[in-house]
């Protein structure tokens, strides 16, 4: 023990977590070391993942996927591919026409970070044709009987909390139902 605080000297990533909890206070470890076959502590997991905060903040601007008019949309599109992979894949098509545009200006050190023209417009590419999938596929399951009962249940809802809304979209619903 390290005199006076309680920690085991022989536990350095439970001294280490205590010490961060007591930090940071609101950090809660989810994962304690492993012993591996070998016996040996293992101090990080074999697999490591941190999502993305649902919600960011940048100065007055908001972004969290309930921006979107399509939220569940939206989950499934950072399913599948994520903010960062969009952003880089877009930037990655960028460099490329960019650099094209004005080649004068690219220095050594700019040139080195232009990616390869024929893997940028593919990765980019593929990444419109993943999302347009996603989006494909919502629409039609607005349109099955998961997604009609699922409006109906919303409808309901509705009815009782905002009789006003429910009113003008139950008139929409009727209009189209009686073309």
């Amino acid at each position: 023990m390290a005199q006076g605080t309680g920690w085991s000297l022989s536990d350095p990533y439970g001294w280490w977590l205590e010490w961060v909890d007591m930090v940071m206070g609101n950090y809660r470890p989810t994962r304690r070391p492993t012993t591996t076959t070998t016996g040996s502590s293992a101090f990080a997991p074999a697999v490591l993942t941190q999502p993305i905060n649902p919600g960011w903040i940048f100065g007055n601007v908001s972004i969290t996927n309930e921006n979107s008019g399509d939220p569940e949309t939206e989950r499934e599109i950072l399913q599948a591919a994520s903010y960062g992979r969009q952003l880089g894949r877009i930037l990655d098509a960028m460099a490329v026409l960019v650099a094209r545009m004005d080649p004068e200006a690219l220095t050594p050190e700019r040139k080195a970070l232009v990616p390869d023209q024929a893997d940028a417009f593919d990765d980019f590419w593929a990444l419109l044709v993943r999302i347009g999938e996603v989006k494909s596929k919502a629409r039609t399951r607005a349109l099955s009987e998961e997604g009609v009962a699922e409006l109906a249940a919303n409808l309901r809802q509705l009815r009782s909390t905002d009789r006003e809304r429910y009113d003008r979209l139950k008139e929409i619903l009727r209009s189209a139902l009686d073309d």
